[in-house]
């Protein structure tokens, strides 16, 4: 994952390579960061890097009907039909 991707401090770096160990200290000293409390607090900067899923929807519907042909008579896709 490119180091674009990291948009909030919920998303932590650790090597594939690195060891059990390693990977369980990773996530027991980020806990508090995957709390819902602290979660629902960086939903401001997922949305700012237009990385949630209610902003993107409407695009890749788009892209996946062009890319099936045409919508088929499926033209009113939208957010509140999922």
């Amino acid at each position: 994952m490119p180091i674009e991707a990291k948009v909030s401090q919920l998303l932590t770096f650790i090597s594939l390579k690195a060891s059990d160990d390693e990977w369980v200290d990773t996530i027991l000293e980020n806990q508090k960061a995957y709390s819902a409390e602290h979660r629902s607090s960086q939903v401001e900067n997922i949305k700012k890097a237009n990385y949630d899923i209610s902003q993107t929807l409407p695009q890749l519907s788009k892209m996946y009907l062009n890319l099936a042909g045409g919508s088929n008579g499926i033209s009113n896709i939208n957010n509140t039909n999922l």
